[in-house]
């Protein structure tokens, strides 16, 4: 069961594979370099999932801005064609 969208995205679940197969590697690095580059690798690896989630979300949000704005637009489509009816039925009254 997936909670959000781009948990169902086939480049983000490579990335949670990806994830793993970083964190075993890290475990075969020496002690010392254990605040270093093991360090950088993890933010990294942890980095790329979470900025794919964040593009998701944001295109998400994007998405559902232009519908609001394509709603919006075609109320007022909708009213000035009403008022241009009755305008029109006035003239043709008087």
């Amino acid at each position: 069961m997936y909670v959000y969208s781009f948990e169902r995205l086939e480049v983000w679940l490579l990335t949670r594979e990806f994830f793993k197969y970083s964190y075993s590697l890290i475990n075969k690095f020496p002690q010392y370099e254990k605040y270093n580059l093991v360090d950088q690798i993890r933010r990294a690896t942890t980095s790329i999932s979470l900025n794919l989630a964040e593009i998701q979300i944001r295109i998400k949000e994007i998405s559902n801005k232009i519908n609001a704005l394509k709603n919006s637009q075609y109320k007022r489509m909708e009213q000035n064609n009403n008022s241009t009816n009755k305008t029109t039925k006035q003239q043709i009254n008087k």
